[in-house]
């Protein structure tokens, strides 16, 4: 839970307004606010593109929390008819969420003055997911849990890059139906590759401007490189063991990172005989 999430739950009569890029998750940040604050009532969601806001919606929604989504879409008998509600104090916490800069939109009259004042309260920034690609490897293994949680999904380093490279321009939701699709993947595939994700994915990723930006693409995950797994392997004659003793860690990890790095520690071992 982000702090500002946290810090708008803490007030539960405040107005909010989530401000981001669709797919950014403004949807489940409203209804961790909503869960966070102990509200009596339901959690409900309304679409801003229609202009009357349903008496039955808004009547299930007393003693929780009311979310309207796109709200910059709601033309001005929509704007008017909230801040009518708004004005009635009702006991209902209202969450707005936009994908635009709504101040610029009523300096252009195209967005209520009086709704941005009540809903402007409160504003959290909800950051695309390239702004926050260390979160990218978490979500990733999440993804894939929800949509196959009967699967288990090893990936190499070069798959991992790819996603951290990659500028996620849907975010968090065009992240969560590439790893539904590649969940249908044969039931034998075990550790995904850079040549299972989507061809638009791979054809958009930016090259690494430097090594250090290629590093940190694996370093993130804290995966050792390749290059350091393959000279340990050398040093200690292709023992996995020897590996897990020196980084701390059990053989399964050790192997699942070898894994990753495509290496086989059979190709290391030592061929020094014991007469």
């Amino acid at each position: 839970v982000s702090a500002a999430i946290a810090r708008a739950a803490a007030s539960p009569d405040e107005t909010i307004c989530l401000v981001g890029e669709s797919g950014t998750g403004k949807e489940v940040a409203a209804k961790r606010v909503h869960e966070l604050a102990k509200h009596s009532g339901r959690f409900v969601a309304i679409s801003s593109g229609s202009t009357v806001i349903d008496e039955a919606l808004l009547g299930r929604a007393i003693g929780g929390t009311l979310y309207l989504d796109e709200i910059e879409r709601m033309d001005r008998d929509g704007q008017e008819a909230v801040v009518e509600l708004l004005d009635k104090n009702l006991e209902i916490r209202f969450i707005a969420a936009t994908t635009a800069n709504l101040e610029a939109l009523v300096s252009d009259g195209h967005f209520s003055g009086a709704l941005y004042a009540r809903i402007a309260e409160r504003q959290v920034e909800m950051p695309s997911l390239r702004q926050r690609r260390s979160d990218i490897p978490i979500l990733t293994q999440h993804y894939l849990k929800v949509a196959a949680p009967e699967r288990h999904f090893d990936w190499s380093a070069t798959f991992l890059e790819k996603l951290l490279l990659y500028d996620w321009p849907l975010n968090n939701k065009e992240l969560r139906a590439v790893m539904q699709r590649l969940t249908l993947l044969e039931d034998e595939i075990k550790t995904l590759r850079s040549a299972h994700l989507p061809k638009e994915i791979r054809k958009r990723v930016r090259q690494p401007s430097d090594e250090r930006l290629r590093s940190s693409a694996i370093t993130v995950h804290a995966i050792p490189s390749r290059d350091e797994l393959a000279s340990l392997l050398e040093k200690f004659g292709g023992s996995v063991a020897g590996l897990a003793k020196h980084y701390a860690k059990d053989r399964t990890q050790i192997e699942r990172w070898l894994r990753r790095h495509d290496l086989t520690a059979d190709d290391y071992l030592s061929t020094t005989s014991n007469d």
